[in-house]
């Protein structure tokens, strides 16, 4: 017997497969459902890792650490040596601190501190600059320049020929250090480093004194790798170091909101960033 389809009914059937596969397609197994929860789980927590690796690799830095869980955490380094002596530099006794991590291998370079006319070398140790730094991984060191301090009084004749011997002394003729230079010393610092640019690894100047003193095509032809760190409350030097410093090659400058002419003092955290975040640019170069 001949079965005639109606078309209007062949229609309608093909409509509602088509609708059927359609919602197969769209709205997968329960099963298809669970791999795919999976999959994003996978992928979310692969995402959470990555975020908390780099969160991890950031705060390793010093900078997004407080300041007191720095200071505290290498306050209990067994292995930071500490020591205070007296050297001889072209026959004037310079009082000398200087921290470094024994436990490591080797230093990630050495960081020579300076101090202004108001403090002395103390001054870098009471912050906890220098033991921090050794927990970083450089070697600290500090002087009382001369006139201050426990240094021997009389004030030297010649600022570079007394830096230059000061390194020799150090044993940093040879293994460059990155100088950090504020308010005064900059009458030691800024001379050595336009006369003698070779003896530095790096600069940093902290609203030095001086800076007026040398013109612009000496700061834009030197390429001693600098940065300047100055606060936003000391509008003499500090705005003159920024101007000055900023037009050298391989220079860079920055700003501390809230801090005063020893910015150090007043942001500490993020001063102690800055330094050790160049510091590790340049002892890699």
């Amino acid at each position: 017997m001949a079965i005639q389809v109606n078309n209007k009914a062949a229609l309608l059937g093909f409509v509602g497969i088509v609708g059927i596969i359609v919602i197969y397609l769209h709205y997968p197994s329960k099963e298809s459902d669970n791999q795919a929860a999976l999959q994003k789980t996978s992928l979310d927590n692969n995402r959470k890792e990555s975020l908390l690796k780099k969160l991890s690799d950031t705060n390793s830095r010093s900078g997004n650490m407080n300041w007191e869980e720095l200071k505290s955490a290498a306050k209990s380094n067994a292995g930071i040596t500490s020591t205070e002596v007296t050297v001889e530099v072209g026959g004037t006794k310079i009082f000398k601190r200087e921290a470094v991590d024994s436990k490591k291998k080797t230093s990630g370079g050495t960081i020579l501190f300076l101090h202004g006319q108001a403090f002395t070398s103390e001054n870098w140790c009471k912050l906890g600059t220098l033991n921090v730094t050794a927990h970083q991984g450089y070697k600290a060191i500090a002087i009382d320049l001369p006139d201050y301090g426990q240094s021997a009084k009389g004030k030297t004749s010649d600022s570079v020929q007394f830096m230059l011997d000061l390194l020799k002394v150090l044993g940093l003729d040879i293994d460059k250090p990155i100088i950090v230079s504020p308010s005064m010393s900059g009458g030691f610092a800024l001379p050595l480093l336009f006369q003698h640019p070779e003896a530095f690894k790096g600069y940093i100047p902290v609203a030095p004194v001086g800076v007026g003193k040398f013109n612009d095509d000496e700061y834009k032809n030197n390429k001693v790798f600098t940065c300047s760190i100055v606060g936003d409350k000391d509008p003499s030097l500090g705005a003159a170091a920024t101007a000055k410093f900023s037009q050298m090659p391989n220079g860079e400058t920055h700003t501390l909101e809230d801090a005063g002419h020893p910015c150090y003092l007043d942001q500490p955290q993020e001063f102690h960033q800055i330094m050790f975040d160049f510091a590790n640019k340049v002892f890699q170069t």
